[in-house]
């Protein structure tokens, strides 16, 4: 890893340092631009610095004030190493640039100033009307600093004079921005990218910069392309300082591209504006990332990005093996909702990781589809966020979508056996939805509908979980240590349409006490489908605590308290049944010797509808507390009953 020199800090500060006893000043005395033996101009200057091996220093005394070099052919390349351009030596200089280069008069690809040498300094210039890049870095050059310039506007900040790209960097080592006003970079106005950092680019960090907006970091000024795009590997933007924040807003396309690895983004403001109040959106998704081991945020307040108010997705994982931690995905910074036009987090890559439970769980609210959406996966974790409120976990900041949308994907995990893990989801249109013909996954330790309290409504205006229709594979909710909260939603708690799905620990329609009534509209929904239900708290819900109304649904009903506390002392009640059967393949179990239910103050214990045939009910308490030494009846009846050839006790 490349390490940090005098020279380069120095630079990044806006002092120049000599090196060596070969150090040398070069003046620049005129905007002419003619041939190398004409002292003065920035063409001799360069090559005399190139000539003179050591730390030299390319100064600027052109009068006063804003001066505009305008190029007719290239310039040669700083191949020396140590080598400072220094536009703050301007007379006039008060922190912005006051030296422009233009390139507008030379070929379509002709490039700016070109870097080869090790250590060089580009401080406090504005390039413009370069057909190719204005700051070409090639592979051989390492360990310099970019800062303090306007790539892609003029001296003013504001007005546009378009670079094919504003830096290119393939080299190492490069600090691009600085922690000062100073030395803030504003890239922008460019026809491509903002920044591209090469295949071979390594260890470079980009801080402190805009880019794709003026230099107040109030207004888009589009790079035609992504803001910045970054092919290497091991290459940061951002920093936990908020002085080497960048912002990322306003550009043509994305604001962040990665296709590379090991890259990181950390406290930056991605779609926003300098402030951080308002969105200043990239025209695309806020990150887009094509590579694998990158991480975005971390587990401290001081690596959250907000990547918010983009047109796209706030966040697009393509590749696999990523982490998105710690960050508010669709509000402003002070936590007003500025969401992103798509999904907060569209993922189509494996394995990927969203949250985690030790600290770096994400804020994904107020974005205009689903807070997380993932399709055709073979892994994905999601852990510790909260989807759909705001940061305090207590207010609805809705997601228009479901909160978690999974569609035909395999090794699924939202939330954990830790509470840590878990997930609180909740103000969305929906929970949890999950799709597709196959697919397998866990659901453990998430709050669906209610706050992080566990106790205030924040429902979701649909189902808590919804299993599909097209949905064939299998999938766990909850376990006997882990299970899930699920209160508060305007449609039912649970349904599920198809597959095979273990319902076991939860909590479905009380908080998370167990003492009180959060209700959903129906608890468990059973269609086509396989269901264990064992093991929940099916309580105060409207309608039914678990509703089966398909000849071709399969379930065993064991170890449930069904209307009751979490105790089995005292009533919460479902308004309709605890268990009421529509239709279901003959067959379906409600409750086996040893492992039958507690099904005590609802509107009714068990309703059996007409039509439906063979059902055994074997082993429960039906009206009695959990000790079955007192009444906890069922307001009208305990079981009512239809159909025939129904096993009840035995």
């Amino acid at each position: 890893m490349h390490r940090p020199t005098i020279q380069r800090l120095a630079a990044a500060l806006g002092f120049a340092v000599a090196a060596n006893a070969h150090a040398a000043t070069f003046t620049v005395t005129t905007t002419a631009d003619t041939d190398v033996n004409n002292v003065g101009t920035l063409r001799w200057a360069i090559a005399q610095a190139n000539n003179n091996p050591g730390s030299d220093t390319i100064a600027f005394a052109i009068g006063s004030g804003a001066q505009t070099i305008t190029l007719n052919s290239a310039l040669d390349m700083l191949a020396d190493n140590l080598t400072q351009i220094n536009g703050a030596t301007q007379p006039g200089y008060a922190g912005t640039p006051l030296i422009r280069i233009d390139g507008s008069q030379l070929g379509a690809n002709a490039r700016g100033l070109y870097l080869r040498g090790d250590q060089i300094g580009i401080h406090a210039l504005s390039l413009t009307g370069f057909g190719g890049a204005a700051i070409f870095g090639d592979q051989y050059t390492a360990d310099g600093v970019v800062v303090g310039c306007f790539i892609g506007l003029r001296q003013d900040g504001s007005t546009v004079g378009a670079n094919g790209i504003g830096i290119y960097m393939d080299g190492s080592g490069y600090y691009l921005g600085g922690t000062t006003a100073a030395t803030r970079n504003v890239v922008s106005g460019n026809l491509g990218h903002g920044i591209e950092i090469g295949s071979n680019g390594t260890d470079n960090r980009v801080w402190g910069s805009y880019i794709g907006t003026d230099a107040a970091g109030a207004l888009a000024r589009p790079n035609g392309g992504a803001g910045i795009q970054i092919v290497g590997q091991g290459n940061v933007v951002g920093d936990v300082t908020t002085n080497k924040r960048s912002i990322v807003s306003g550009n043509t396309l994305e604001g962040l591209r990665i296709y590379g690895n090991l890259n990181q983004v950390i406290g930056n403001f991605i779609g926003l504006n300098a402030a951080g109040n308002q969105a200043l959106a990239n025209g695309s998704d806020g990150i887009q990332i094509g590579g694998s081991g990158n991480i975005v945020g971390g587990n401290s307040s001081a690596h959250r990005n907000h990547v918010s108010g983009n047109v796209g997705a706030g966040i697009r994982l393509d590749g696999p093996s990523n982490q998105v931690i710690g960050n508010h995905i669709g509000l402003t910074a002070g936590g007003n909702d500025a969401g992103n036009g798509g999904d907060g987090v569209l993922v189509y890559g494996d394995t990927n990781v969203i949250g985690d439970g030790v600290g770096g769980g994400n804020v994904i609210s107020g974005n205009g589809r689903a807070g997380i959406y993932g399709r055709f996966l073979a892994g994905i974790t999601i852990q510790g966020n909260y989807i759909g409120t705001a940061a305090n976990g207590l207010i609805s900041i809705d997601n228009i979508g479901a909160g978690i949308e999974i569609d035909d994907s395999t090794s699924v995990v939202i939330g954990g056996e830790l509470a840590a893990q878990g997930n609180v989801i909740s103000g969305n249109d929906y929970g949890v939805a999950i799709f597709g013909p196959g697919g397998s996954g866990s659901m453990r330790n998430n709050i669906i509908g209610l706050g992080n309290d566990g106790n205030t409504l924040v429902g979701n205006a649909g189902y808590g979980v919804y299993f599909s229709s097209g949905f064939g594979g299998s999938f766990e909710v909850g376990s006997a240590s882990a299970g899930n909260i699920i209160g508060g939603n305007a449609a039912g708690g649970i349904i599920v349409r198809k597959g095979t799905v273990n319902i076991i620990g939860n909590k479905v329609g009380t908080n998370l006490a167990g003492n009180a009534a959060r209700p959903n509209n129906g608890g468990i929904g059973i269609e086509e489908a396989t269901v264990v239900v064992d093991g929940n708290l099916i309580s105060g819900n409207h309608f039914d605590g678990i509703a089966i109304s398909s000849l071709a649904a399969v379930a065993e009903i064991i170890d449930n308290r069904i209307g009751t506390d979490a105790a089995g002392n005292a009533k919460i009640g479902n308004d309709g049944s605890g268990i009421r059967v529509i239709a279901a393949t003959p067959g379906l179990v409600i409750g086996t010797p040893g492992h039958g239910n507690q099904i005590s103050g609802n509107y009714r214990g068990i309703t059996l509808d007409d039509g439906t045939t063979d059902i055994i009910v074997q082993g429960n308490n039906i009206g009695l507390n959990a000790a079955r030494n007192a009444k906890l009846g069922n307001e009208e009846t305990a079981i009512l009953m239809g159909g025939n050839n129904h096993q009840i006790g035995g």
